[in-house]
C-alpha cells in the first residue's frame, strides 16, 4: 500500500518555488501514477496466484505422502511410513493424519523394540499432539491403548512409579478401560494400598462384569482386609466365568474351609 502511495504522488517542480507543478505536469505525472499502480496490482495478483498454486501443490504433496505412509504401515513397514509422514510433518507440523499416522508407525517400530522407551516416547508425543491439533477426534481409546502398553514396558522394568502415571493418563484418556484400571489395581493391591485397589477393581466392575479376573482381584483385596465371606462371593462370581482357573480355583476353595472353620 505504502509503495502505491508514492508511485501515485506527483512530483514537486525542479526549481521555482515550493509548489506543486502546473496542470501538464500533474497529468502527467497522474497518468504515470496510475500506470505504475496498475502494474504493481498486476503484480500482486501474479504473486497471490503463485502463492496459491504453490499452496494447492503442498496440499497434493501432502495427501499423497499421507497416503503412501498408510499403505506402508499396512504392509508393516514403519521405516518407509516414517519416512513418508516426516515429509508432510516437516511443511506442516499442525496435519493431524500425518501426527496420527507417525505415532501408529512409532508404535510398530517400538512394539519390535520392546525395550526402547525413546520409541515410545515419540509416539505417544505424536499421538498426543494429533489429540491436541482435532480434540474432537476419535483417538482417545488408541492412545489409552498406548499408554497402557507402555506402563506394561515400565513394569517390566521395575518403574513402578511411572507406570503408574502411564496407567492415569490412560485411565483419563478411557475411563472404563477395564485392563488399565485392573493393572493399576495390582499395582497398589502390591504396594499395600488396598483401599486405593479397591476403588479401581469397582470401576473395573462397573465398566464390565464379565471379566472373570475383575472378580477375583476384588476377591484378593476383601481376602487382605479379612472380609472372607466377601472374598468368597467374589471368587464364586469369577469360578462361574472361568471354571478352569487354577488360581480361581484355588483360592474358592480356600475361602470354602475358612467359612467352614468358622461355622459354629
Amino acid at each position: 500500500m505504502t509503495v502505491s502511495w508514492l508511485y501515485t504522488l506527483p512530483s514537486p517542480i525542479d526549481g521555482g518555488g515550493s509548489g506543486w507543478g502546473g496542470d501538464q505536469t500533474l497529468r502527467h505525472d497522474s497518468v504515470n501514477g496510475k500506470r505504475s499502480s496498475i502494474r504493481l496490482r498486476a503484480i500482486a495478483a501474479l504473486s497471490f496466484s503463485a502463492v496459491f498454486s504453490l499452496l494447492q501443490l503442498s496440499c497434493v504433496s501432502d495427501s499423497r505422502s499421507i497416503e503412501k505412509g498408510e499403505a506402508s504401515l499396512r504392509l508393516g513397514d514403519h521405516t518407509m511410513a516414517i519416512r513418508f509422514f516426516d515429509e508432510v510433518l516437516s511443511r506442516n507440523p499442525e496435519n493431524f493424519e500425518a501426527r496420527l499416522g507417525m505415532g501408529r508407525a512409532l508404535i510398530q517400530q517400538a512394539s519390535l523394540n520392546n525395550a526402547d522407551g525413546t520409541l515410545w516416547g515419540k509416539a505417544l508425543t505424536h499421538l498426543e499432539a494429533a489429540r491436541t491439533i482435532r480434540p474432537e477426534s476419535d483417538i482417545d481409546t488408541l492412545l489409552s491403548e498406548a499408554w497402557l502398553v507402555n506402563a506394561r514396558r515400565l513394569l517390566n522394568r521395575s518403574d513402578t512409579i511411572n507406570a503408574l502415571n502411564a496407567l492415569s493418563r490412560a485411565i483419563d484418556l478411557h475411563p472404563r478401560g477395564v485392563e488399565a484400571l485392573n493393572l493399576a489395581g495390582i499395582i497398589y493391591f502390591r504396594m499395600g494400598e488396598s483401599d486405593k485397589a479397591r476403588i479401581l477393581f469397582e470401576r473395573a466392575l462397573v465398566a464390565d462384569t464379565s471379566r472373570p479376573f475383575t472378580h477375583f482381584n476384588i476377591g484378593m483385596v476383601r481376602w487382605a482386609l479379612n472380609d472372607i465371606r466377601g472374598a468368597h462371593d467374589a471368587w464364586f462370581r469369577a469360578l462361574r466365568l472361568a471354571p478352569d482357573d487354577k488360581d480361581i480355583v484355588y483360592w474358592y476353595a480356600a475361602a470354602e474351609k475358612k467359612l467352614r472353620e468358622a461355622a459354629p
